[in-house]
């Protein structure tokens, strides 16, 4: 399970992460924290990189090593094009989340890249990618059919 929360001050934030932490941990479930690596070698889990992460770690002079996490932690990123899914790769991701695949809330204006683009740059890495972007359970088979592991989703999966 991801863990975003946007806009939620640093301590609720860090309360409601390490409590959701608890209650993945006490039934085997992974937790992975969005962008804040101190918060997730703190709580000793997972962390999931947002594009603009990948971004600086592939800047002129950055070491592009993976970020020390606790022992069996998760990394995870998100990517939009090839070169990002080459450097989650590079930097030892467990897995990426790539798209948006369809329209999406989150992108708009943003038509989505499709299944076919997604299958492309999908065979060009060797880690396990998830389609996001405007996704919904009845999307999995074909997410599979073009080589996702899965689907990520918050809308489709917990509409309003």
């Amino acid at each position: 399970m991801q863990i975003r929360l946007p806009g939620a001050d640093a301590a609720r934030r860090r309360e409601l992460i390490a409590a959701a932490a608890a209650r993945c941990r006490a039934v085997g479930a992974d937790v992975l924290v969005n962008g804040d690596p101190e918060l997730a070698r703190e709580l000793g889990v997972g962390l999931h990189l947002r594009a603009a992460q990948l971004a600086a770690l592939a800047a002129p002079g950055a070491p592009a090593d993976r970020p020390a996490l606790a022992d069996g932690a998760l990394l995870a990123a998100s990517c939009h094009d090839s070169r990002e899914l080459a450097l989650a790769e590079r930097l030892g991701c467990d897995f990426a989340v790539f798209g948006p695949v369809k329209p999406t809330a989150s992108h708009p204006g943003q038509p989505g890249i499709g299944w076919e683009a997604f299958a492309a740059a999908r065979e060009c890495v060797s880690l396990p990618v998830y389609g996001l972007g405007g996704l919904m359970p009845a999307d999995l088979e074909e997410a599979r059919r073009h080589g996702a592991q899965g689907i990520a989703a918050i809308r489709g999966l917990w509409p309003a």
